[in-house]
This record gives structure tokens, C-alpha cells and sequence, in this order.
């Protein structure tokens, strides 16, 4: 049987809409301060970029399931992604 994963907002999204969303963020190699959502794409853009959510603590879950320290990753970051206003 295999474990739960919870779903993050980058699984749900399909990969070109990811991509739109994008627009009005700028890439920085700024590592994130504050806890929060943000896009990340890797130093090599080997990968599409997706959606992390950095917490208290200043890491972050990878697409696979693993943590990091954002410290400690190399890439850029855009963000942190703004939640829409409700009606």
C-alpha cells in the first residue's frame, strides 16, 4: 500500500497554467525570509518550476517528498505567491 502524499497547489495546477500564474513575479537568488509560497526552479532549470511552501522553520518539501533547508538550495525563488482576495 502506498503512504498518503498530500497534494500540493503545483499538482494541482497543469503545468502551462503554473506557468501563467507566474506573471508579475520576479526571479531573485534571494532565498525566502518569511514563511510562505513560492515558486523555485533549480540553479540548471533542469526541471519546470513548481510551487514550495516554506515554512517557520526555513524549509521546504520537494515534489518527491524529501525536506530542505531553503538555505541550503540552489536555485532562484519568486514570491512569496499572495492568496486572492475573496469576493
Amino acid at each position: 500500500m502506498q503512504p498518503h502524499v498530500e497534494q500540493t497547489v503545483a499538482d494541482r495546477v497543469g503545468k502551462h497554467e503554473r506557468i501563467e500564474e507566474m506573471a508579475g513575479y520576479q526571479w531573485t537568488l534571494d532565498k525566502p525570509r518569511v514563511a510562505g509560497w513560492y515558486w523555485f526552479r533549480g540553479a540548471a532549470h533542469e526541471a519546470d518550476p513548481f510551487i514550495v511552501e516554506v515554512d517557520q522553520v526555513g524549509q521546504f518539501q520537494w515534489p518527491d517528498g524529501g525536506y530542505q533547508e531553503v538555505a541550503l538550495a540552489k536555485g532562484e525563488w519568486a514570491g512569496p505567491i499572495q492568496l486572492p482576495e475573496d469576493d
